[in-house]
């Protein structure tokens, strides 16, 4: 059914299973809620054109054509109707089988046929010669006594089955508005009539009255579809789809659904409802479904402009006031659907105003607040106006939030606290709740007025506060305090429990006496909301980003909407929301409007589980088959939840009973498999995941069988086998008796055999172990020698060591250059391939940290060059040095040094290192790095300095000059210069290496420490982290503070 193949979609069918049918011109389509599987003529469908399918009897179908041709689906499979009499090649336009005896469908050129009969049934027609109004006939509807109404082109036929002969017609003599009548729906005594040109009307089928329905101008009708008296569907030849609801006058108010409402096509060729009530549209190029989740839009793609809504309110003439992005508007939708926007205050005087918050009092007025121009009263019948500001006594004039109860109205503002708005004789006086009150916070997001001398109050800082009579209640409950004491929001439920949203928290209940807490760790899908609503059916929905949160007010069990509706991108807005007062919730989005119906029951209708296939060996079995051999048992399930209202993928549990410990993870997945079962009586059951978080099954989802064991498992078989089995082990116990005693004997003969032979193998080993001996001294002299050797290269490598020592700075050095340093220098074995270096030029400081390859002694070769290059670096420096140029020059001795030029074959080695020449009178400092970096410590907060990645030494970038870094220091900073030893070493209770964040944290957190304590905490950490663990790699860390 891609969009891209432009399937001309004729008619969608709901058989008793749940499955969804969808004929089209290129076959017939079995939808399952989350695959298509597709049927044409290679199934023995009658053709692949499907001009309709109708109700059979049981679990089958009946299928029409555009060839005239009927094909007839029993649940299992397809089969062609083929009656006696032959059919016609005239397309068949409807079809279905109201009882077990008579099937009709109707025809677009040959009226109508019924197929009935006892012991021989025959095919019969009705046509013009009989009394039908036309031969072309778009649907048939019985009232279950006899008779049945067909709509043609030239109005209403009525035939009476019980005296074969048709009763009554309706057409434009009876007072249609149109001969073409092109669907008809009957519910109770009521005939609802859609005609191609004339609209819809009703038909009293016992008073015999016709009512017309005014004011139809849409565009040619296809077809209809009858929701209950106030609302009906209607789909039209090329404007698209119409909701119409009638008020109680038949006034149509029309919504237009087209391309962009998401329709692939404006041409609609039928509309069909499901059990869930969601609403299936066929167009010539596609299907589209309006899923019955309570939930529209106001958005750019409806043709809605107006963004980031901050509240709303709804005025006694009908409009919606929006205070948005855009500024202050009203809109309206009319009868025909059409949308009117007002833009308020358009003089250039008003741009700068941000209309922020809306509330419409009991006398019809309208309220906007601002952020920073107090509240302007609106009159929406006069479009006049005046502003109130804090020189008229308002406390504040961020009006952040409005509300009332009977006449009185609550200005809740950022800064001033609350003012209660006191009119007498036309004229304006505030009474103020802030501080100076017993307020613990003048920031107020939102009140909440119980009744009229009632309040409670939400306020950023000071938690809840409630107010009665004029005294301020505020709490003093750890549970508040640890959350922040930020409220938002604050409503009651029909329990009279008191709400609180928090921020980021999730919810607070206060029940008179304790506050609980709703969050994410006990049901919640989100901490963070934007909106919360207590409706009249016990629920509390709460509006977050990306879903819809209904909590039930008694039982505080939460359902999610996001399953059946797509909410991922939907950006509620702080407390924008107000009731349309028809039943419906207002909510502003970043993104337009959402409008919520308000109902009990968010799913009336629970998922319909089935198995949709068994397998035994992968191949299908009966459906009532419930007993197997014990080698058929390699069984494979295959389930469904049609639950079409659902927008993601449902989850799944089962379990085997008898086989399985517990019921399996949740998965999407619809089949599973058992494998070699052993004999046993079994029961499968499989479950779906509901939105508010409970798994349903019902009979329907579990399926019992037997796998018989083999007749040697059998119980008379154990008997014989068990008393067969004592004779023989009787037999056994005679002839292992005698012969026992026939291998005494023998036995005795060989053990004075086997003594003369003990004998000989015994002088054998004494020489053996001899020679053993001998060799044995042989190797204790060997290991003598080797542990001498030993000694000479340890020796050799301490004296080594000395020698590292001696090049390396002393201490004295960096006390002379450096008032407050530490050098944690931990070599992996007795010489390090890391080294530090401290020296001075032009009155300035040169340190550096270096890594060299390796370790041990190849390591400390290539650190002692390091050392000696560095110092002759320095002696040849000229004014106006810095560390790049240094750094560059290292390189070329090194590669020097090494002969390294770049070949393939050569040797790679080099070190990485970080260099700083440090200028004490400027504060100032040049950095660069090869691979090493440079952090600064400042006021606790990391300042990194990355290094180039290259090594000193040759590199595949070539000999591309070092990056200089120049650094203004601040009196107090920490300065790190650091190899990879500590952060790559391994240990603590993963196993795994400490890295550079951690590392990088450890320093900024113990920065503003004594340098010799950090010294000493660094070592204690790396003993402690690579406890049980060799270290891998010399580690150096030096600490210089400014």
């Amino acid at each position: 059914l891609g969009e891209e193949e432009h399937i001309n979609v004729n008619v969608v069918y709901q058989d008793q299973s749940g499955f969804i049918w969808i004929g089209t011109d290129q076959g017939l389509f079995k939808y399952d809620a989350a695959y298509f599987y597709s049927y044409n003529m290679n199934d023995s469908l009658a053709g692949n054109y499907i001009s309709s399918v109708g109700d059979g009897t049981l679990q089958g179908f009946w299928i029409g054509h555009q060839n005239g041709k009927i094909t007839h689906f029993d649940g299992l499979k397809f089969e062609k109707f083929e009656p006696e009499s032959g059919l016609g090649n005239i397309e068949v336009s409807f079809i279905d089988q109201p009882n077990d005896s008579m099937m009709w469908f109707a025809t677009l050129g040959e009226g109508v046929y019924f197929y009935k009969g006892t012991s021989r049934k025959r095919m019969y027609n009705l046509d013009q010669s009989d009394g039908l109004l036309d031969n072309y006939v778009y649907k048939i509807v019985h009232d279950g006594n006899g008779l049945h109404y067909m709509a043609t082109d030239r109005g209403i036929s009525v035939y009476n089955d019980k005296i074969d002969k048709f009763v009554a017609s309706l057409n434009s003599k009876a007072g249609l508005p149109d001969n073409l009548v092109k669907d008809i729906e009957l519910i109770g005594d009521k005939l609802w009539i859609a005609m191609e040109e004339g609209g819809i009307c009703l038909y009293d089928t016992q008073n015999k009255e016709i009512e017309i329905i005014d004011g139809w101008r849409y565009g040619a009708i296809t077809d209809m579809l009858v929701m209950d008296e106030t609302e009906v569907w209607v789909g039209t030849k090329r404007d698209g789809l119409f909701r119409i609801m009638l008020d109680p006058e038949k006034n149509m108010w029309v919504t237009q659904f087209d391309r962009n409402s998401g329709l692939p096509s404006k041409r609609i060729n039928s509309i069909f409802k499901d059990r869930e009530k969601n609403i299936w549209i066929a167009t010539t190029k596609g299907l589209a479904i309006i899923r019955n989740n309570n939930l529209s839009y106001l958005t750019q793609e409806s043709g809605f402009e107006l963004t980031n809504i901050y509240n709303l309110t709804v005025d006694k003439l009908g409009q919606i006031w929006i205070a948005s992005q855009q500024g202050l508007y009203t809109f309206k939708v009319d009868k025909d659907g059409r949308k009117h926007e007002k833009k308020w205050f358009e003089d250039p005087k008003y741009s700068a105003i941000a209309f922020i918050s809306l509330y419409t009092d009991q006398e019809g007025f309208v309220w906007a607040g601002t952020y920073g121009n107090g509240v302007f009263k609106i009159d929406p019948n006069t479009e006049k106006y005046e502003i109130i500001d804090v020189v008229d006594g308002l406390c504040n004039a961020n009006v952040m939030h409005i509300s009332g109860f009977d006449d009185n109205i609550y200005f809740s503002t950022l800064g001033g606290g609350v003012s209660k708005l006191i009119t007498n004789n036309g004229e304006y006086s505030f009474q103020t709740i802030d501080i100076n009150a017993g307020m613990p916070s003048n920031y107020v997001y939102a009140t909440y007025p119980v009744a009229k001398n009632e309040l409670w109050i939400a306020t950023d800082g000071g938690g809840p506060v409630h107010c009665v009579n004029g005294e301020v209640k505020t709490f003093n409950d750890q549970l508040v305090d640890s959350l922040g004491k930020v409220i938002y929001n604050i409503t009651i439920d029909s329990r009279n429990n008191v709400w609180m949203m928090t921020s980021g928290n999730g919810l607070l209940r206060y029940d008179g006496e304790e506050f609980t807490q709703l969050c994410a760790k006990n049901g919640l899908n989100s901490n963070s909301m934007q909106a919360m609503v207590a409706d009249d059916f016990g629920n509390l929905l709460l509006f977050q980003k990306g879903n819809i949160n209904i909590v039930n007010d008694s039982s505080f069990e939460v359902t999610s909407l996001s399953s059946i509706a797509e909410l991922k991108n939907i950006h509620p807005n702080l407390n924008a929301w107000t009731y349309d007062g028809q039943g419906n919730l207002l909510i502003g989005l970043q993104e337009g409007i959402l409008k919520k119906k308000l109902v009990q029951n968010h799913f009336e209708v629970l998922p319909n589980l089935l198995f949709t296939k068994k397998q035994l060996f992968y191949a299908d079995f009966e459906v009532d088959k419930s007993e197997f051999k014990y080698f058929q048992n390699h069984l494979t399930f295959h389930f469904a939840a049609l639950w079409f209202l659902s927008v993601d993928d449902i989850k799944y549990r089962y379990k085997l009973e008898n086989y399985d410990i517990d019921w399996g993870m949740p998965t999407t997945n619809r089949m599973t498999t058992y494998s070699f079962l052993p004999p046993g009586s079994y029961e499968f059951k499989f479950q779906v995941q509901l939105p508010n978080g409970k798994w349903y099954g019902n009979e329907n989802s579990k399926y019992s069988f037997v796998i018989k064991p083999p007749f040697w498992q059998t119980t008379w078989f154990i008997i014989v086998a068990s008393i067969v089995l004592i004779f023989l082990v009787y037999l056994v116990i005679v002839f292992r008796t005698k012969k026992l005693e026939r291998d005494k004997e023998i036995l005795e003969q060989e053990v004075i055999k086997r003594t003369a032979e003990i004998q000989n193998q015994k002088e054998e080993i004494e020489a053996q172990r001899d020679e053993i001996e001998r060799q044995r001294d042989h190797v204790t002299e060997q290991k003598k020698e080797i542990e001498q050797q030993n000694k000479h290269i340890t020796d050799s490598i301490i004296y080594a060591k000395r020698i590292q020592e001696a090049v390396l700075p002393p201490e004295e050095v960096f006390d002379e250059a450096l008032n407050d340093y530490f050098i944690y220098f931990k070599p992996r074995d007795i010489v390090s391939g890391d080294f530090y270096y401290l020296n001075k030029a032009d009155n300035r400081i040169i340190v550096a940290a270096a890594d060299c390859t390796g370790h041990g002694v190849p390591g400390a070769f290539m650190s002692l060059l390091g050392i000696a290059f560095l110092n002759q670096i320095v002696s040849r420096l000229k004014p106006g040095f810095n560390a790049a140029d240094m750094l560059n020059q290292l390189r070329a001795e090194v590669m020097k040094a090494l002969r390294q030029t770049g070949k393939r074959e050569e040797a790679k080695d080099g070190m990485d290192i970080s260099l700083c020449i440090i200028d004490s009178d400027n504060h100032k400092l040049d950095f660069a790095g090869a691979y090493n970096p440079l952090l600064i410590a400042r006021d606790k907060e990391e300042i990194v300095y990355r290094a180039d990645r290259m090594p000193i030494g040759v590199h595949y970038k070539g000999e591309k000059a070092f990056t200089n870094n120049e650094v203004e220091l601040q009196e107090g900073d920490m300065l790190y210069m650091y190899s990879d030893g500590f952060q790559d070493q391994f240990g603590g209770e993963d196993k795994r290496k400490f890295f550079s964040k951690p590392f990088r944290e450890l320093l900024i957190k113990n920065s503003d420490k004594p340098t010799h304590d950090q010294q000493q905490l660094l070592n204690d950490t790396f003993e402690h982290w690579r406890k049980g663990f060799d270290q891998i790699d010399d580690v150096i860390v030096l600490g210089i503070r400014v």
